[in-house]
């Protein structure tokens, strides 16, 4: 009898452990103020942007909760950036939970850099993230 072979698919997982995987073709490393007042140069293109991650504007349930002071559902955006900010966007990117606890990805208040695409929709510009990383302090 002749044995069949079948073949068995291979997933492969990248783990980005260093920041240097994270520079854009250009090697720039951006500001996020750098970014913004190049945008016209730098729209749909991909760049790398380091700046801290900041919580944005967040909307919640206002449901009356009785006896269960956590019972409102919270979700909302993050930004890169201080004074000078730009959206993030991305799958499983930006913040929810509840009144008692809300959790950020990434986590907020921590030194970020990010590989991506900067756009604009409905007039705002925003940041698509490829692929993030925390910078080592």
């Amino acid at each position: 009898m002749k044995k069949q072979f079948y073949p068995i698919p291979i997933i492969l997982i990248t783990v980005i452990t260093s920041t240097a995987l994270l520079t854009a073709p250009d090697n720039k490393v951006y500001t996020v103020q750098e970014a913004l007042n190049n945008y016209e140069k730098l729209e749909g293109k991909t760049i790398t942007i380091q700046g801290e991650i900041r919580q944005g504007s967040v909307a919640c349930t206002q449901m009356f909760c009785g006896n269960n002071s956590c019972c409102n559902s919270y979700s909302g955006g993050i930004k890169l950036g201080g004074t000078s900010s730009v959206p993030l966007r991305g799958e499983e990117i930006g913040c929810s939970g509840n009144e008692c606890n809300i959790t950020c990805t990434p986590q907020t208040g921590k030194e970020y850099r990010v590989k991506g695409i900067l756009n604009q929709s409905y007039g705002q510009k925003h940041f698509q993230i490829e692929k993030y990383s925390k910078v080592k302090q």
